[in-house]
């Protein structure tokens, strides 16, 4: 249970926090090895799943377990998928994540709905500034 906030200087038009990745190892056998740290994960809320970058995915050696029909702004293709495990910027670790691989990404990780609706988001622009913040899990309801 954990909680983040992100305060950006100016007014973004894009949010981006670190994450650290690891790969799918069973964690109830064994410890988790080694993440990598991504710096720029972005999150997206019109993703239904993460993205990893493929560059990423091999250095976590990362073997594609299926394929998934994706239908992004690049129109409709096939993308490999795989399972990892993520930590967010909250301390919080999500397991067995749902993930495409994609060669060709603006990003080293695209946090996706899947992810996302582990808990609560808020974005606020006052004083022509962003801030960003995340809990998880859930509290309930953010209402104005």
């Amino acid at each position: 249970m954990g909680k983040c906030t992100k305060e950006f200087g100016v007014l973004v038009d894009t949010i981006i926090t670190e994450c650290s990745l690891y790969p799918p190892v069973n964690y109830t056998k064994q410890p988790l090895p080694e993440p990598i740290l991504v710096k720029e994960a972005m999150w997206d809320t019109g993703a239904d799943v993460c993205v990893i970058n493929k560059r990423i995915a091999d250095r976590l050696g990362i073997i594609p377990t299926g394929q998934m029909a994706v239908d992004g702004v690049r129109g409709e293709d096939i993308a490999d998928a795989c399972h990892i495990h993520i930590k967010l910027p909250t301390n919080d670790y999500i397991m067995n994540v749902e993930t495409i691989i994609r060669t060709k990404t603006d990003y080293d990780f695209v946090i996706g709905m899947n992810v996302i609706a582990h808990g609560d988001i808020a974005i606020s622009t006052a004083y022509d500034k962003t801030v960003f913040s995340v809990r998880i899990p859930s509290e309930g309801h953010i209402k104005f």
